[in-house]
């Protein structure tokens, strides 16, 4: 009797427990996951501000926060403190409007395609009416000499693939 009661209890905390782990795994996946849009997400997750400025400094920010749908290969800021010294702030300059505009438009694809679309393809339309090319290299999705390091951030008006370098067109 005292083991059924014991195997009876413990089955109950595992069942209880797995609910409970269930419950707030779904409420993770829902919290931010797809809720905001492509700036709003970038902008949460911390390692994009580079990109963010220069979309501001460009006159994108709004075509991102827009219906879309759109992909953006973002590369993080440490991908922008690569290019070499002083090119960022160049880029930033209201001069260089027109080349950072170029420069972003060529990391955007109108439409949304998932890491598992890039895959099945070889080449997309960025928004700069240049031609990405896509390979498979050990597993990884490569766009040119970029590799996708992070996939699929779900936006509400498309998705985000975190590259390694800004591609340059």
């Amino acid at each position: 009797m005292k083991s059924q009661r014991f195997f009876l209890s413990l089955a109950l905390i595992v069942c209880v427990t797995g609910l409970a782990a269930t419950g707030c795994e779904t409420i993770k996946q829902k919290i931010g996951r797809g809720s905001k849009d492509i700036v709003a997400t970038a902008m949460s997750k911390g390692d994009f501000k580079t990109f963010c400025e220069a979309l501001q400094k460009a006159g994108l920010e709004e075509t991102l926060r827009g219906p879309g749908p759109f992909t953006v290969l973002m590369p993080t800021d440490e991908a922008f403190q690569m290019l070499p010294a002083g090119k960022v702030d160049e880029l930033m300059e209201p001069g260089m409007k027109d080349t950072l505009v170029g420069i972003l438009k060529h990391h955007i694809i109108q439409g949304k395609y998932s890491e598992k679309d890039l895959k099945k393809t070889t080449s997309l339309r960025a928004l700069d009416n240049k031609m990405l090319v896509f390979a498979l290299k050990d597993n990884n999705v490569m766009v040119g000499e970029a590799r996708i390091t992070t996939k699929d951030i779900k936006c509400k008006n498309g998705v985000i693939h975190v590259i390694d370098v800004v591609m340059m067109p």
